[in-house]
């Protein structure tokens, strides 16, 4: 469907307000383990996420933003940039968000 996808992790935690769970060069390193043997897929790590900026002139250029952040979506609406909506990971019920295993790394268990 597409001929190049960016992942795009950003390193923005809102303020502070939001722990990371796993380090960024963690994820950079395990998602590019993951994409190694597909050669369309280029993994990148930016400062502020979609929602935050004003502007993407850092980023490489690109054409459709696809997102499970449906904020990001009405942004993407307002500046008239394409974007599709995918659908958050399930495990049966469950939706698995950032925000969700956030607040899973604070349990104590």
């Amino acid at each position: 469907m597409y001929s190049e996808i960016i992942v795009a992790i950003t390193t923005y935690t809102y303020g502070g307000t939001r722990k990371q769970v796993i380090a960024i060069n963690e994820i950079e390193r395990i998602l590019e383990d993951v994409f190694k043997h597909l050669p369309k897929y280029k993994v990148i790590v930016i400062g502020k996420g979609f929602i935050e900026r004003e502007t993407f002139d850092d980023l490489p250029r690109f054409d459709v933003v696809v997102t499970g952040n449906l904020q990001t979506i009405r942004k993407m609406e307002k500046l008239g940039i394409k974007s599709r909506h995918l659908r958050r990971s399930k495990i049966g019920p469950l939706k698995i968000s950032g925000r969700m295993l956030r607040e899973l790394s604070e349990w104590e268990l």
